[in-house]
């Protein structure tokens, strides 16, 4: 057999002790219940609104600008090369269109000489004595 050595106003004091430890706990709890319940009351419409209507817009806008700038990226890349190109090419054309109406064997003529010019520029024996 276990004795006890407590007296009476020792366990009194610890269980009074104990069952005011509870009913402070229970009443922080309520506390935290009511705290909780406000907050679910005022922030869950905007957070409902947020995640129902916001987050599929900004998901839908991504997924349609993505889809837009692969499509026009290429197209906007072909104009923006195009407009660079596009005097020298006229001029390319003009160039060749009156050689073309000029006599052909003036034309002809007039490549061969270049023809000539260029090779012998690319097969040009270059001297490397050095002189003293």
């Amino acid at each position: 057999m276990s004795t006890d050595t407590h007296t009476f106003a020792e366990r009194s004091e610890e269980e009074l002790s104990w069952a005011g430890l509870a009913i402070a706990e229970t009443i922080r709890v309520v506390e935290i219940a009511v705290i909780a319940l406000a907050a679910l009351l005022v922030c869950p419409p905007l957070l409902i609104l947020a995640v129902v209507v916001i987050v599929p817009a900004i998901a839908l806008a991504v997924v349609v600008g993505t889809a837009v700038a692969v499509i026009a990226l290429p197209v906007f890349v072909v104009r923006h090369l195009h407009r660079h190109r596009a005097g020298e090419a006229h001029a390319r054309v003009h160039r060749l269109a009156q050689l073309g109406r000029r006599d052909s064997a003036l034309a002809a003529s007039r490549l061969r000489r270049g023809a000539t010019r260029l090779q012998a520029k690319l097969y040009v024996k270059h001297d490397r004595t050095v002189a003293r």
